[in-house]
């Protein structure tokens, strides 16, 4: 079929004047459809690599911000909002991350006497322990005398006696037995060998406190403080924790389906791909 119409299709061309140049228009409509819709996709393509790369300076860009920068540009937030930070996506209150402010405080003089003081007490206590002695030596008459210690030679020697008598002895003594005739009957163990299952079962360790909070319901943990901290862009914007950490997944998702050009999130804002400390 597809042979005969181009046949026919030919024949007519060659017959028909006006077919012929209805034919040609037709042909040059669809050659000049397919190449306008490469070159879109190929502009397209063009455009996403160049955001890509842009995306990517600016990424390298924010890592190299300071963090006297992110001070300035925290500051700044603070003169901007009398009332204080507002987070774009959720328009609720930011809190600031106490953590943070203690270690920009830095520890106090009080804290760094009770660091040293621990260290001197390990280091003393370390000194003071006694030395450990292989197995087969005599404990009882033997006292600390520092670290370099060392037993005497009468010591010495009454050590390898013990040692030779240990070595002949045998160390673990076989269960008594009776012949009865030609066969041998060990004696039966006593019960009390073993500990018995209601010894055992009251044994058991309590089992531990509920310390479930409050808040928890159905086995849901309470809400994390932790979550509603702010944290501050390098392109100068805030949000709470939560809120970015929810918006970078969503762009995460959107990237693995193809929806989106790249991994790397942007500001919701403003559009630049950031580097995120705690505010």
């Amino acid at each position: 079929r597809v042979l005969a119409r181009k046949l026919y299709v030919k024949m007519r061309v060659e017959s028909d004047s006006q077919f012929c140049g209805e034919y040609a228009t037709k042909r040059l409509a669809r050659l000049s459809e397919a190449l306008a819709a490469y070159a879109e996709a190929h502009e397209k393509k063009q455009a996403q690599l160049f955001d890509a790369i842009a995306i990517r300076i600016q990424r390298a860009r924010a890592e190299c911000t300071t963090p006297a920068e992110f001070e300035l540009l925290r500051k700044k937030l603070e003169e901007s909002s009398c009332d204080g930070v507002d987070c774009p996506i959720c328009l609720s209150k930011l809190k600031a991350n106490p953590e943070r402010l203690d270690r920009a405080r830095g520890p106090s003089a009080e804290e760094i006497v009770a660091s040293l003081r621990k260290e001197y007490e390990e280091r003393r206590a370390q000194k003071k322990s006694p030395v450990e002695l292989p197995p087969g030596y005599p404990t009882s008459d033997v006292a600390y005398a520092g670290p370099h210690c060392r037993l005497k030679p009468t010591d010495q020697t009454e050590v390898k006696k013990t040692t030779k008598r240990s070595q002949l002895k045998p160390q673990l003594k076989p269960l008594p037995t009776h012949t009865i005739g030609h066969s041998m009957v060990k004696k039966k163990v006593k019960a009390e060998a073993f500990p018995s299952v209601s010894n055992t079962a009251n044994a058991r360790t309590p089992p531990p406190p509920n310390n479930t909070p409050r808040g928890a319901v159905n086995n849901v943990p309470a809400s994390d403080d932790r979550s509603r901290y702010g944290v501050l862009l390098s392109c100068g914007h805030c949000f709470h924790d939560a809120c970015l950490s929810t918006f970078e997944r969503y762009v995460e998702m959107a990237a693995v389906r193809g929806e989106g050009d790249t991994l790397i999130p942007t500001c919701p804002l403003c559009r630049k791909a950031y580097i995120k400390v705690e505010y």
